[in-house]
């Protein structure tokens, strides 16, 4: 897995997009708290993620997001970027037939 290009184009202001992963024994209710809390603090939340990971995705500055990773609910903040897959060993040439 490897990245590409930037973390999403920062705004004026420095605010970028963050995803915000929450630790796997976060309660709901601190999770709505957590996010109401931020939105107050003037993020934007894009999305809220609850199947793979518990988490959101939001705008922000980055003294705000560096301020976040203090709770004891966040196990890891990163910049949210584009994320592409590629194989590791390419598929080898075919040998050609020995004559």
């Amino acid at each position: 897995m490897s990245t590409t290009g930037t973390p999403t184009a920062p705004r004026g202001d420095g605010s970028a997009n963050y995803i915000v992963v929450f630790k796997t024994n976060a309660t709901q209710d601190e999770i709505s708290s957590f996010i109401r809390g931020v939105k107050d603090q003037g993020a934007t939340v894009n999305h809220t993620y609850t199947n793979a990971f518990k988490g959101f995705s939001a705008m922000m500055k980055p003294a705000h997001m560096r301020s976040l990773r203090e709770h004891n609910i966040i196990e890891y903040i990163e910049p949210d970027q584009i994320v592409t897959i590629s194989p590791a060993n390419p598929t080898p040439q075919a040998a050609e037939p020995q004559k």
